[in-house]
């Protein structure tokens, strides 16, 4: 019992801890610093696109051909416009992403566009004259890009099905986020010439946050969790108010406003990203599903971005798959070792206390007279040295009563002796 309370105590006190403890730290920091990271990669990387993106319309404004192109000072336009058409196609092919490259003049026409698709394919001559006698001049972004900001476009809808193109496709249209760039004289002068504008597909975004935005952390790798924590998770981007989704894996939840879903029960999330620029969002449920997710803000328009916030999310259900995995895994562990350490205490015990009950057993045989009792001798231990001095003491008071019983013989003949010699004198 002392054996198994020494042994089985502290080990159910570390199950318990490791249990409860290492779980609950699994469960909650592991989680929490993969969501955090997560989302600041993902935002920086969203980042990094943007701004790649915006030094691309930067770069192509500063080019002196456009500058000459928009200024019209080729008569003909022919060397000019050919350039200029070859600077954006390879624009809209090599970089990727672009659909649609055009420089507008002060008036607020296109005068100058790409001529093909991302894929090589070449635009359509309708859609060519469709851009080209739009009026842009309206537009918020086109008045603000002639006083030399450069000026993004968020969540730019372009409406092409009336066309009859058809509707599949670049052809259809669809929703673009942009830039607007001021073309300047060159040599400069002060006034602007006109403002340049590329259009990036959203669905460049979508592909973006679609195969960065969830990793598995462990892959192909034996560990002792084998569920995998992350499988659930998502990335989703919210626009710079944080009530509007504009990209999520279920794609019929882009547009909604989220303080409208679950009957307003995420409005909590969007208090939380409009607070700070990084963190947790609180603890929620979507569709009667329990989540945790982080979110980051991206660069906001002062800086060249957009001001988005990426969310990245994970059910619980599979955070704590692999924390019931870790208590199973201790439970059975747990008892394998007890019934082990019980296995080895009940062969201990018995190793033990059998040559004791043994040496009991002699010694009341010793106690009714029996000196012929002798313990066999197992082990050189304290056990075997006890069995060896039994034997000792038992042969000692053998030869004892042997030199007693000896004596009284003796005693007894000598008193005999003394009683017949007193007959014979008598």
């Amino acid at each position: 019992l002392s054996v198994l309370v020494a042994v089985v105590g502290p080990f159910v006190g570390f199950a318990w801890f490791v249990n409860v403890k290492v779980s609950a730290r699994m469960s909650g920091d592991v989680v929490r610093f993969h969501l955090l990271s997560m989302v600041a990669d993902l935002a920086e990387r969203l980042d990094e696109e943007i701004e790649e993106r915006r030094s691309d319309v930067a770069v192509a404004a500063q080019v002196n051909l456009v500058s000459w192109f928009v200024e019209d000072l080729d008569p003909d336009q022919g060397i000019f416009r050919a350039s200029v058409e070859s600077l954006f196609d390879a624009l809209v092919s090599e970089r990727g992403g672009y659909d649609y490259v055009f420089a507008i003049d002060l008036d607020g026409h296109a005068v100058g566009t790409n001529t093909v698709f991302p894929d090589g394919t070449a635009l359509p001559l309708p859609l060519l004259e469709h851009l080209r006698a739009e009026d842009y001049s309206e537009n918020d972004w086109f008045q603000r890009a002639l006083l030399g900001e450069t000026v993004p476009i968020d969540f730019h809808r372009l409406d092409l099905t009336g066309l009859g193109l058809g509707e599949e496709g670049r052809l259809g249209g669809g929703w673009y986020v942009g830039w607007a760039q001021r073309i300047d004289h060159y040599p400069a002068t002060g006034e602007p010439l006109g403002v340049l504008v590329a259009l990036m597909n959203w669905e460049h975004i979508q592909h973006v946050l679609s195969t960065y935005g969830v990793r598995q952390l462990v892959e192909e790798e034996e560990s002792l969790v084998g569920e995998d924590i992350y499988r659930s998770s998502y990335a989703w981007l919210w626009k710079a108010g944080a009530d509007t989704i504009l990209d999520h894996p279920r794609r019929e939840l882009i547009g909604e406003r989220v303080t409208r879903l679950e009957g307003g029960q995420l409005s909590p999330m969007v208090e939380r990203a409009l607070s700070a620029r990084w963190g947790m969002y609180p603890d929620y449920e979507f569709e009667g599903i329990a989540k945790k997710a982080a979110f980051r803000h991206c660069l906001g328009p002062e800086d060249g971005g957009f001001g988005w916030i990426v969310g990245v999310g994970v059910d619980d259900a599979d955070i704590y798959a692999p924390v019931r995995e870790l208590s199973n895994w201790l439970l059975t562990t747990s008892a394998l070792i007890l019934s082990l350490a019980i296995l080895i205490s009940l062969f201990f015990a018995h190793r033990t206390t059998r040559p004791i009950r043994e040496l009991e057993a002699h010694t009341r045989r010793v106690g009714h007279g029996d000196l012929e009792a002798q313990l066999e001798v197992r082990s050189k231990d304290e056990l075997g040295q006890l069995a060896t001095s039994f034997n000792r003491m038992v042969g000692e008071l053998k030869e004892n009563r042997e030199q007693l019983v000896q004596a009284e013989k003796d005693a007894a003949w000598r008193e005999m002796a003394r009683q017949v010699a007193h007959e014979i004198k008598n």
